[in-house]
């Protein structure tokens, strides 16, 4: 636990509750889950709620549509690549967010776009409004998309994981979290690339992360405290309060520990009250909170990969954190990157 808690290793990104992402249309791949999962209904039966979580029900029924989908064919094809849809609206949006950059859905409080009409609804509920009409059971969540509310409840409460790996014991909430634990663990697939540079990545918001910290030359949004600019509002945030304002608005309920965000406090409770660590390494007996710490612990321990390599000297090491660290510990007069 020790080693587990003081490890320089951060946390994987665990994507926030109300977190907004502009949708720029699924893969093939993924667009048949969606149907698939659409057609079923996820739903909390309000009928055998009771005040003990355990005995919650969360109705999962994913039948219905999945012998459908697979006996239709796709009939729409986008002409700018080899994406299909069953539907001419994902087709609009897929060519909208992947190739036109059409985004026509403009909010009227900020500069936020979008090329669909129902994340702006939830946009503005979650970053303007502050409606969120999905209360917990259990406790004072609140959500602005019932399914954030559904994970929370499985995840805070009930401790169902409906998801499970077909290659391990791994099981999850998140049906996007078991795909990229398959990927990270299992397939080692990296289908993002990178347009300007070798850089890949399993998930396209990271994607989307590199090219505006790596390849894009304005940072709009400026620390008023310090030199510190980013390209999304949301990290600004998170600046602030962990920089300058000491702002830990997440409490943990069985410490005094506080967060910045709602990621750090999960990985505390699993770390040091519930001892849960979901993430076993397929060689050895090693487990872990987060799956990020599992893919360095796979490359250090396993496959010796040492990416990041000191200018400097023959230093080698699996994380850019301990780069920076060994920069400016053993080579002072020298300015990390």
């Amino acid at each position: 636990m020790a080693d587990e808690t003081g490890s320089a290793f951060p946390s994987i990104d665990i994507k926030e509750e109300e977190t907004m992402h502009i949708y720029y249309g699924p893969t093939m791949k993924e667009e048949e889950e969606t149907q698939m999962y659409s057609g079923g209904k996820i739903a909390l039966d309000k009928n055998v709620i009771s005040e003990d979580p355990s005995e919650a029900k969360i109705n999962i029924d994913l039948k219905k549509n999945a012998t459908t989908h697979q006996t239709v064919e796709k009939f729409f094809q986008c002409p700018h690549c080899d994406y299909k849809s069953l539907y001419s609206g994902n087709m609009k949006i897929h060519i909208m967010g992947r190739h036109t950059d059409e985004k026509p859905y403009l909010c009227p409080y900020c500069d936020y776009r979008t090329a669909k009409s129902e994340h702006m609804k939830r946009h503005l509920m979650a970053r303007h409004t502050g409606e969120k009409p999905h209360k917990c059971p259990y406790c004072d969540y609140k959500a602005v998309q019932i399914g954030n509310l559904q994970r929370h409840v499985m995840y805070s409460h009930t401790g169902e994981k409906p998801h499970q790996c077909p290659h391990c014991d791994y099981k999850s909430v998140n049906s996007a979290h078991i795909k990229r634990h398959i990927m990270t663990l299992h397939t080692e697939e990296k289908p993002h690339q990178c347009p300007h540079c070798d850089f890949r990545s399993i998930t396209l918001r990271k994607l989307r992360a590199h090219i505006n910290a790596e390849h894009r030359a304005d940072h709009p949004f400026c620390c008023p405290h310090c030199d510190y600019k980013t390209v999304n509002t949301d990290h600004l945030k998170r600046h602030l309060m962990a920089r300058h304002t000491g702002e830990k608005p997440h409490q943990c309920p069985h410490c005094e520990y506080k967060a910045v965000e709602t990621r750090s406090l999960k990985n505390h409770i699993m770390s040091i009250h519930t001892s849960e660590k979901p993430h076993q390494c397929p060689d050895c007996e090693y487990k872990t909170v987060t799956i990020y710490n599992l893919k360095l612990h796979v490359m250090a321990r396993h496959k010796r990969e040492n990416p990041h390599h000191c200018p400097h000297c023959d230093y080698k090491t699996v994380q850019h954190s301990n780069l920076k660290r060994h920069i400016m510990s053993r080579h002072k007069s020298v300015k990390p990157h």
